[in-house]
């Protein structure tokens, strides 16, 4: 039996239903299960002032860590393969396992996100190698632009 590690209440409707779900898209992909660390936020409500990425906790693709560097003023830059080029722009934002990030540099082999010290200590990027398969979730505005753009 494969296992899913989530930090919460394991027996709630919520979890179960999460745990469903990520399992169903990362099988779908081929990424198989181990020991895994994630990333869950409240999500925003109508009162929410929204002052950042728009996303929405999906799972639109999966990608490969290609390097990891560790900068010299507690920043870490992550590579990865670029599986779909329609989404990625440079200063758009992209959401890794959960955590809404910055793109830097994209280009139609690779993109990367910077990371800061603070990020890096509350997040599972810690824990990535090269190698490790990520979730990606693009968004959701350019999904929508697409959408529009191919619907005329």
């Amino acid at each position: 039996m494969q296992s899913i590690k989530v930090f919460g209440n394991p027996a709630s409707p919520y979890t179960q239903k999460l745990i469903a779900y990520l399992r169903y898209k990362n099988i779908k992909y081929n990424v198989t299960w181990g020991d895994v660390k994630t990333n869950l936020e409240l999500p925003a409500t109508l009162t929410t002032f929204l002052s950042g990425h728009i996303v929405q906790g999906h799972v639109d693709n999966t990608s490969v860590v290609t390097n990891i560097v560790e900068n010299d003023n507690n920043l870490w830059t992550y590579h990865f393969k670029n599986t779909d080029t329609r989404f990625i722009v440079d200063k758009g934002s992209i959401t890794i396992n959960g955590i809404s990030l910055t793109v830097v540099n994209p280009n139609k082999d690779e993109f990367s996100v910077a990371v800061i010290n603070e990020t890096y200590q509350r997040t599972n990027l810690k824990y990535l190698k090269i190698g490790s398969i990520v979730n990606i979730e693009y968004d959701i505005l350019a999904k929508y632009m697409e959408r529009m753009i191919n619907d005329k």
